[in-house]
Parts: structure tokens; C-alpha cells; sequence
């Protein structure tokens, strides 16, 4: 990351807005920011990181909330913009921040752009968001780039005390080292979930042991281990295995004799009940014989209700045939009568249709006369129209009339007024002393007429006499206009219907003539609907009454013919006469009964007539069988049987329920070796490499052993640097050992005076020692980022004071170093008010205090 400008307003002692250029300072690769005590030098530094981070460089002395210039209003919004350049790309991230109420700084904008050819793209936007952004981009937090890349005023001998754990956040992030952090952690989540299944595992091998029901000859003793107590539990398993199938062999003897038994008194009690069943039968029989001469009377009584049912669905037909011919000779009279009405009324009709036929003759002079007057009304209209146009076109002829005239009128005197002038104006434009006249000759012209000033020009004389020929045009094309319409007007006058009479007159006269055509066409329509209607119903009623005497004639014969077939259906059934007829009619349902009531005792008797001869071969020469023995026996033998299968289900449950713990058992403790086994190695891993493993040896995580390798490079190249500066005086390295036991060690630091041949701890340096060690470290650290990290650039270093504390040997080998650093495309920035700065570097920013705040100047 490389700061390219800095535009500040409204920030610390910056009231107005301040630009620093640091792509052009930084040309000669190191430059000095200069200015008196309190101007503002340190602000520049603020400002870089509160652009980046939202905090100033030295955010425990100076925070965000206190950054508002005392030299501006507080209504007026702070402002920095930091543009930059990283890994080939330009950015330029923006803060705006207003003081509150109370005082306060509040943000509340913040964006961060990525600069194309001129083109700002947003790439992030609010405070969460660029922060996360800038952290992920530039690999280092608000404290590591004041670290590392900006070493605030007072921060040398932290950087050189800085202990491990610090060091350790500062290498986590620099070299990407949270990887082997992460496998700790992850070694560690596997050794706990180990530790938890065990854990589960054993609760579960406690609660199995805890369920085993032991008897008294395999209880293990009291404290037996899980393995004893599960070899005492497959013995007591396998003796009851062998009880259990003695026991169920016992069982199925038992259930043979009891199945032997219980054959014997069932076919005792079906022998039985056959016995009684063959007495039941045989009673039952026999009151159905005793009902044979009632059931023949039915069977009669049903025969005669059937032919009834025969001849009954002829008498039906028959007396539907005789209800019809009644309705026929109704419906004929009074259709008769019908006919008879209709006829006189019919005669009415016709008579008012001869009427209205006669009046219909006057129709044909009716519509001739209504023809003429249609024909005329549009003449009326007609001549309106055109007297409203003749009186108009006068008008307009007489207008245009006047208009000529006076076009000819002005025309003249133009003319007359042109002519007379022509003397004057020829005297003026043509008449020269000792020049002839155009008229005369003479070559003097003692007393040449005078211009009259009213004298018209030709192209108005000329333009007068163009409108008064258009004018003339106007008035004869109207007065044409004007002859024709009159004659139309004359020609209309001489019709004779608009002679005789008027408009008004003209439409009453076609109404009325209207009226009487529509009132004679709509009599004779009516009269001729109606006499048609009432032909139309005489001739239905006569055409209906001619059907309805067809209809009557096959209608008796058809009833005689009935009425005989009738006569012989009671002779062909026996039936003396009508009354037997009617008296051997019954309902269909009850004939259905009684054939049922017959059927059903014919069909019982059958049946028990079979059931008697089957019982009977059953039976025969054999006796009834006494239950009451074999089934006090049985009793006996059931009691025994459910004793035994009792017993035989409490041993089996019993056995069952341990064998599953038994089961349960050794697949629980084969997976209990399996996982100590397992959870042995993790266990042994992650005391590795968390550091925990020894006892007398220094916590070395593996995380720290890798930033170790990191910690030595970056030793090795501020050796390098601090050789020059102190003259191969200090010399550093890591510490072997920690400060205790307790904490994780391997980022410690030492220093080799190799004035005494000592190695002691750097806190034990001087304010100028610290500092040139300081910033040998922070020069290592950022060749070490470079060499080992493919993304990271620190291509910027700024040094807030400190110049101070050294002497002028020092100094001169420091700004030495520094100018040799900056040669290649590395930006340093040095805060510093002591002069001997200012002659050895020449790209310098003045930072001038003045009474309305701070400014910069650049040269």
C-alpha cells in the first residue's frame, strides 16, 4: 500500500481543506513533515489512518470523537479522503464525519472506491463494510499498520517491548499463520468429541451394567469390573438357554396330552348333540305333516287368484277401451257445438273485411297526393337557402361595389398627382448648370420648377391602379354570383305547390294525408289478420271433429271385440260367472305370501326329512357320552400346562432382556477400546502442538514455532539494519526461554551489547537505542512480509519523531539509511522538528500554524 494524496477539511488543527501530495513528495523516496510544536505534523498521520481505519494513529490519545477542528463550525462536516495505490491498482476511500449534540463524533458516510481510467466504481460503502474490506486488503488491523507501517509519536518502545502474545496477532495476520492455529483448535474440538462419545459410551456401559438381573449362583462381587461382570453374564445366559429349552420341551409334552383330551370331549359333546338334534327334527317334522290338508286349500287358493290375475288384465284393457269411448262421444259433442259458435263468428270477420277493402280503394289517390307534397318540401328548404344566400351575395356585391369606386377614385388622383409633380422631380434629378435640359435644350436654367414633397412615386401610382383592377374582378365575380341566384329564385317561385300555398300549410296537409294512408292500411291489415285466424280455427275445429268420428267408429270395435275375449277368458278358467271371478281375486303381495307360506313348509319339510336320515345314520348303534369326567380332567391338565408356559415366559424374558445387555455390552466396550485407542493419538497430537506436552519445557504452540522461523527472518534483516545504525554495536535474536512456565513463549527478544559481550532484554535499551532498534525491526518486518507474502505490499513507512533522542553520528546513519531504503519504490515519511533534518532532506511538507488553523506547504 502506497498513500498517493491526502485531502483533509474540518480535521484537527486543518480547518480548511489541506491536500498533501505524497506521490509527488515522495519522488526522492524519503521526505520530511516539518513544522513547530503543536502545528499539526502528527495530524497528517491521523488523518492516513482514520482514513483507513476510522482511527487515528494513536487512537489512545487522540480519538475519533475529539478529530473536529476547533477552528471550524460545528455544523461543518469533517471530511478526509486518502487516495492509494495496492498491487497494481488505484483506490480512494472517503469519510465524512458531524459532531453530534453532545459533542461527539458521529460517523455517518463512508466509501470506498476502485479507480479505472478516471472512473470511480464503488467497491464498498458504510463503516462495517470499508473496514472489513481495508483489513482484508491491506492483511493487517488499525494496530499492526501503526506497527508496522506507521510508527506513531511515542510507540518506539512498544514495538521493541511488545510481548509474545502481541507479536503472535501481529505474525498471525502479516504471514497467514492462523492456519496451523486453526488445525490446534480443530485437533482440539476432535479430542473433546472423543472425550465426549467416551463419556456417553461409559453412562451407557453403567446403565447396561445397572439393568443385568444376576441370579444368586453368578453374581460377580461387589467393584467387579465391566469384562468380569460380562463373562458372569454370558455363563448365567448360556445355563438358562439350556433351562429354558428343557423347560419348553416339557411344555409341548403337556400340550399334546391337553390337545389329546380336549379331541375326546369334543367329540363327546358333538356326538351328543347330535342325539338331540335327531329328537328336535323328529318333532318338528311331524307338525308339518299334521298341516298337509292346510296347505292343499292353499295351494288351491293361489291357482284360482292366478287365472283371475289372467283374466283380470283383459277386463282392465276393456274397461280402459269403454273409458275411452266415453271421453270420444264427450269431446265430439262439444266439439259440435264449438264448430257452430265459430261459424257465426267466422261470418262476422269476413263481413269487416269487405268493409275495410272497400275504404282501401281510396289508398292508390292517397299515396299520389302524399307523393306530390314529399316532393315538394324540400323546395321550401331549397329556397330558404338560397333567399339567405342571393341576400348575403348582395351585400357582398355592394361592399365590393364601394370598394371599386374607391380604388378608382384613388387611383386618379394619384395619377393626377404623379403627372403634375413630373416637372419638380425631372428638375432635381436631371437639370445641371451648363448641361442641356432633356426638354427644352437650354444649357441654363434660371427658374427650374420646385419638387412637390406630396408628389406620389410611380410604383405607387402603378400599385393603385393593380388594386383597383383587382378590385374590379371582385365586383364582377360577385355580381355574376349574384344574377344566378336570382334566377334560381325566380324559377323556384313558379312551382304551383309553392305557389298555392305556404310551408306551414304544406306540412299539416302531408300529415294529414299520412295519417289517413296509415290508418286505412292498418284496418285492412287487421281485418284481413283476423279473418284469417278465424278460418284458420273453423277450419281445425272441422278438420278435429272429422278425427274425432274415425276415431269413435274403430274405437267400438275394438271394444266389442274386448268385451268378447272378456266372455271367453271366464269360461276357459271355470269361472261360473263375473261375482266367482271377482271373488277369487286377491292382491299380487298376498299371493306372493301364501306361495311363500306353501313353499317354505314344503322346503322345511325337505330339509328336516334330510337332516332326520343323516342324524339317524350318525347315531346309529351308538350311545350318548358322560362329559362331566374328562372335564374335570381337563381342568387338571390345563392348570399344569399354564403353570409351565408361565414359568417358560418369565425365564425367557428374563434370559431375553440379557442377552440383549449382553450383546449391547460387547459391542460397547469393543468400541470403548477402539476409541481409546484412537482418542489416544489426538489426544497425544493436539498436546503437541498446543504446547502441553512436558513438564518442564516452555508452552510452544505450533502456531508460535512457525512465527518463530518468521520472527528470526525478520531479526535477521533488522540486524542488518541496526548494524549500520549503531556501528555493529546491538546485535538481536529470539529468545531461548520464556519469562514462565505459564504462558507461550518463542516471540521474546534480546539484545548483544558487544561493548560489555552481554545479552540482555530490550527493555533494558535507552530512549535512542529503542528507537534505532525499533526501527530496524519495523524495517525487517516489512522485507520479511515482502519476501514470504505473495499479496501483501508495504511499499510506505512514516516515523513520527524520535529523531530526537539521537546523537548527530546516529542520526546522519539513520536518514543514511533510510535515503538507501527509499531508493527503490518504497515511500518514507519522516515526522521530525529537529533541524538538522530539514538540510538532509530535500522534498519537504510544511505544516504552518496560523490563527484561523493550520496549512500545508509543499516544495
Amino acid at each position: 500500500m502506497k498513500p498517493l494524496q491526502l485531502t483533509m477539511s474540518a480535521f484537527g488543527v486543518f480547518a480548511k481543506e489541506a491536500v498533501v501530495d505524497f506521490e509527488n513528495a515522495g519522488k526522492q523516496g524519503v521526505f520530511l513533515i516539518s513544522g513547530n510544536n503543536g502545528s499539526g505534523k502528527t495530524s497528517i498521520f491521523d488523518a492516513v489512518s482514520f482514513a483507513l481505519y476510522g482511527k487515528t494513529s494513536n487512537p489512545e490519545h487522540r480519538t475519533s470523537k475529539t478529530i473536529h477542528s476547533d477552528f471550524s463550525p460545528e455544523k461543518e462536516k469533517t471530511h478526509v479522503c486518502l487516495k492509494f495505490s495496492h498491487q497494481g491498482h488505484i483506490y480512494e476511500v472517503d469519510r465524512w464525519g458531524r459532531l453530534d449534540k453532545d459533542k461527539k463524533m458521529n460517523m455517518y458516510s463512508v466509501t470506498l472506491y476502485q479507480i479505472t481510467d478516471g472512473e470511480k466504481k464503488i467497491i464498498a460503502e458504510r463503516q462495517t463494510a470499508v473496514d472489513a474490506k481495508i483489513i482484508s486488503m491491506l492483511g493487517m488491523n488499525q494496530k499492526q499498520f501503526s506497527q508496522t507501517v506507521m510508527i506513531a509519536q511515542g510507540k518506539f518502545q512498544e514495538i521493541v517491548n511488545a510481548e509474545s502474545k502481541d507479536r503472535l496477532k501481529l505474525f498471525q495476520d502479516l504471514f497467514r499463520t492462523g492456519i496451523y492455529q486453526q488445525f490446534q483448535e480443530r485437533l482440539k474440538e476432535i479430542s473433546s468429541d472423543y472425550n465426549r462419545r467416551m463419556e456417553r459410551l461409559q453412562d451407557t456401559i453403567t446403565g447396561d451394567l445397572e439393568r443385568i438381573r444376576f441370579t444368586a449362583q453368578y453374581q460377580p462381587n461387589a467393584g467387579s469390573t465391566a469384562s468380569v461382570q460380562l463373562n458372569a453374564l454370558t455363563a448365567q445366559n448360556r445355563a438358562e438357554a439350556q433351562s429354558l429349552e428343557q423347560m419348553t420341551e416339557q411344555k409341548n409334552i403337556q400340550y399334546r396330552e391337553l390337545e389329546t383330551l380336549l379331541n375326546q370331549i369334543k367329540e363327546g359333546e358333538i356326538l351328543n348333540a347330535d342325539f338331540q338334534a335327531l329328537q328336535q327334527k323328529s318333532k318338528a317334522m311331524q307338525k308339518i305333516i299334521d298341516r298337509t290338508d292346510e296347505m292343499n286349500q292353499k295351494k288351491e287358493q293361489i291357482h284360482n287368484a292366478q287365472n283371475a290375475q289372467e283374466v283380470s288384465k283383459t277386463e282392465q284393457l276393456l274397461l280402459q277401451l269403454k273409458r275411452q269411448l266415453d271421453e270420444k262421444n264427450k269431446k265430439y259433442q262439444q266439439l259440435s257445438q264449438d264448430a257452430d259458435v265459430q261459424s257465426g263468428v267466422l261470418e262476422q270477420y269476413r263481413q269487416e273485411l269487405r268493409q275495410a277493402e272497400a275504404k282501401a280503394q281510396q289508398l292508390p289517390a292517397l299515396r299520389e297526393q302524399e307523393s306530390q307534397l314529399a316532393q315538394a318540401q324540400p323546395l321550401f328548404q331549397e329556397f330558404h337557402q338560397k333567399e339567405k344566400e342571393y341576400d348575403c351575395q348582395k351585400a357582398q356585391f355592394l361592399k365590393k361595389q364601394n370598394d371599386y369606386d374607391q380604388s378608382v377614385e384613388m387611383h386618379k388622383d394619384l395619377l393626377k398627382r404623379f403627372l403634375s409633380g413630373q416637372a419638380g422631380i425631372l428638375a432635381e434629378q436631371q437639370l445641371r448648370e451648363n448641361q442641356p435640359c432633356p426638354v427644352c435644350g437650354s444649357v441654363h436654367h434660371p427658374n427650374p420648377a420646385e419638387k412637390n414633397e406630396h408628389t406620389p412615386s410611380q410604383e405607387q401610382v402603378q400599385n393603385a391602379e393593380t388594386l383597383r383592377n383587382k378590385k374590379e374582378q371582385d365586383f364582377q365575380k360577385s355580381s355574376q354570383v349574384c344574377v344566378r341566384l336570382k334566377a334560381k329564385l325566380d324559377t323556384l317561385r313558379q312551382n304551383p305547390v309553392l305557389a298555392s300555398m305556404n310551408e306551414g300549410q304544406l306540412v299539416q296537409s302531408l300529415a294529414s294525408c299520412r295519417q289517413q294512408i296509415h290508418t286505412l292500411e292498418d284496418n285492412l291489415l287487421n281485418a284481413q289478420k283476423q279473418a284469417q285466424k278465424q278460418e284458420k280455427l273453423y277450419s281445425g275445429i272441422m278438420a278435429n271433429l272429422e278425427q274425432l268420428a274415425k276415431d269413435k267408429t274403430s274405437l267400438q270395435k275394438e271394444t266389442d271385440a274386448q268385451e268378447t275375449a272378456f266372455r271367453n277368458l271366464l269360461e276357459k278358467y271355470d269361472f261360473q260367472d263375473e261375482a266367482a271371478y271377482h271373488a277369487a281375486v286377491l292382491e299380487t303381495s298376498v299371493i306372493r305370501k301364501l306361495e311363500k307360506e306353501v313353499n317354505g313348509c314344503r322346503a322345511e319339510y325337505i330339509s328336516l326329512r334330510d337332516a332326520v336320515r343323516e342324524l339317524q345314520a350318525k347315531t346309529s348303534g351308538k350311545q350318548s357320552v358322560s362329559l362331566n369326567t374328562l372335564r374335570t380332567e381337563r381342568q387338571q391338565k390345563e392348570s399344569a400346562y399354564h403353570q409351565t408356559e408361565e414359568t417358560l415366559q418369565m425365564l425367557a424374558s428374563h434370559l431375553s432382556a440379557n442377552q440383549q445387555i449382553e450383546t449391547a455390552l460387547q459391542k460397547n466396550l469393543q468400541e470403548a477400546d477402539k476409541i481409546r485407542i484412537e482418542w489416544g493419538l489426538y489426544a497425544d497430537l493436539y498436546k503437541t502442538v498446543s504446547g502441553q506436552k512436558g513438564n518442564s519445557q516452555a508452552k510452544l504452540q505450533l502456531e508460535t514455532y512457525v512465527q518463530q522461523y518468521y520472527f528470526r527472518r525478520v531479526v535477521f534483516y533488522a540486524n542488518q539494519r541496526l548494524s549500520l545504525l549503531t556501528g555493529d554495536r546491538f546485535i538481536l535474536r529470539c529468545s531461548e526461554t520464556a519469562q514462565n512456565l505459564r504462558t507461550q513463549s518463542g516471540l521474546g527478544l534480546e539484545v548483544l551489547d558487544n561493548t560489555t559481550g552481554q545479552w540482555r532484554n530490550v527493555g533494558t535499551l535507552s530512549g535512542g537505542e529503542s528507537f534505532l532498534t525499533s526501527l530496524s525491526l519495523a524495517l525487517g518486518l516489512s522485507d520479511a512480509v515482502q519476501e514470504t507474502s505473495g499479496g501483501m505490499e508495504l511499499d510506505a513507512m512514516f516515523i513520527d519523531e524520535g529523531f530526537g533522542t539521537l546523537d548527530d553520528q546516529s542520526l546522519h546513519q539513520a536518514v543514511e539509511l533510510l535515503g538507501k531504503l527509499a531508493g527503490g519504490n518504497r515511500l518514507i515519511g519522516v515526522i521530525s522538528h529537529v533541524s538538522v533534518l530539514k538540510n538532509r532532506i530535500d522534498s519537504q511538507i510544511q505544516v504552518i500554524r496560523t490563527a484561523e488553523g493550520s496549512v500545508i506547504r509543499q516544495s
